[in-house]
């Protein structure tokens, strides 16, 4: 009965170091998710007008992949919605009918 109350007397200094635990290993985490998907995760952000190329994920999975265009473009960004995708259009004004991901677009260097 005695060691019950020991224990519950230190449950409130438990309760703080389990969480201090649990938001160092999740802030671990996201450094160890960052540094192994850096090349991934996209900085740039395109804006309104520029010039990218998207990247041909349709040629992935088929067998002579090595002979096809690898990107696809150039295309103009004519809106960027509020999740960070992109719409497209041709440069002669023709909107593409897809949106497309930032990991899908390069910029296009002339």
């Amino acid at each position: 009965m005695v060691l019950c109350a020991c224990q519950l007397s230190k449950h409130p200094q438990d309760l703080e170091k389990a969480a201090e635990a649990l938001q160092k290993a999740r802030f671990s985490s996201k450094e160890q998710f960052e540094k192994r998907f850096d090349h991934k995760l996209s900085k740039e952000k395109h804006k309104v007008g520029d010039l990218v190329l998207v990247r041909n994920m349709a040629i992935e999975m088929s067998h002579d992949w090595k002979h096809k265009p690898r990107y696809l473009g150039p295309y103009i960004i004519s809106e960027v919605t509020k999740g960070g995708n992109y719409k497209l259009c041709e440069l002669d004004g023709s909107p593409l009918q897809n949106m497309y991901a930032a990991f899908q677009v390069v910029p296009y260097i002339t």
